[in-house]
């Protein structure tokens, strides 16, 4: 599950929209009572939105601070009152109120007296008044930026995503924020239906499953070795995939999930090379 975030707050908001739906649009929507002509000299291009919305880049400082001022708080109320709950979608209103109540309980950096207060406002006080709320809240959160691969080798159709620089932002929205193996105890007991960054030496071996050529990705982690199945169609470079082969081992990174401890059997939605 997503955290909440700008990012997730207008994606969640924009099917909602009759008009405005777009991600650019959207954005816009919601930020021009903050910055409009206030701030003229604040990019608010369509590449450092879309680099917000993938949660690549942090909003302006300046932004954060002019939007706890009184007055710009009734600004945004008066936007949401105005121009936004006018061109929501009446019958989809329950479904987005509750989408908005599971991101609050389901993030725990929240604390539980703010998530009291956000779900309060979501069930007792006006849409407008409790959008508005809402968003001043995201806006307002701590920006933590997402590791970035700096190369994409291997993606797996689970994972909708169109552009290989967006597929982590994609990742995490389809599946929830990963845990970082990388990071503190090597030897984290697994969980299956959790995901998981492990950087980590591979052995690679072509296979033929059912008259489908694969490549097996196999890895040990805290004593127990992990077997994943590959679709070579989906290694963005098959020259790549054949280097990787014929050197027999290789330090890759991997986003992926346990189907079955007993066996070692992985599910991998990512392969590649991070940033450092």
């Amino acid at each position: 599950m997503p955290k909440l975030s700008i990012s997730s707050f207008i994606k969640t908001l924009m099917p909602v929209l009759n008009e405005e739906n777009t991600q650019e649009n959207a954005f816009l929507l919601l930020f021009n009572p903050i910055c409009d002509e206030k701030m003229p000299d604040i990019d608010l291009g369509s590449k450092k939105i879309s680099n917000i919305m993938n949660e690549k880049e942090d909003i302006h400082e300046v932004i954060r601070q002019t939007v706890n001022k009184v007055s710009v708080i009734e600004e945004i109320k008066d936007n949401f009152e105005n121009k936004v709950v006018p061109i929501l979608r009446k019958p989809l209103l329950s479904d987005l109120l509750n989408q908005y109540s599971q991101l609050i309980k389901n993030d725990n950096d929240i604390s539980p007296v703010k998530k009291a207060e956000l779900l309060n406002a979501l069930k007792n006080k006006t849409l407008e008044e409790s959008l508005a709320e809402l968003f001043v809240y995201v806006v307002n959160i701590p920006f933590k930026k997402h590791d970035v691969f700096r190369k994409i080798h291997y993606c797996s159709n689970a994972v909708d995503a169109n552009e290989n620089d967006d597929v982590l932002s994609a990742v995490k929205q389809q599946y929830g924020a990963y845990i970082d193996l990388d990071k503190g105890d090597s030897n984290k007991e697994l969980i299956i239906g959790k995901l998981y960054k492990l950087t980590v030496k591979c052995l690679l071996e072509s296979a033929d499953v059912r008259r489908v050529y694969t490549t097996n990705v196999e890895f040990e982690y805290a004593g127990i070795k992990y077997k994943a199945l590959t679709s070579c169609n989906n290694w963005l470079s098959q020259s790549k995939m054949n280097n990787i082969l014929n050197a027999g081992t290789s330090t890759l990174t991997l986003i992926f999930d346990v189907l079955n401890k007993d066996n070692g059997t992985a599910h991998i939605y990512l392969i590649g090379e991070l940033n450092k």
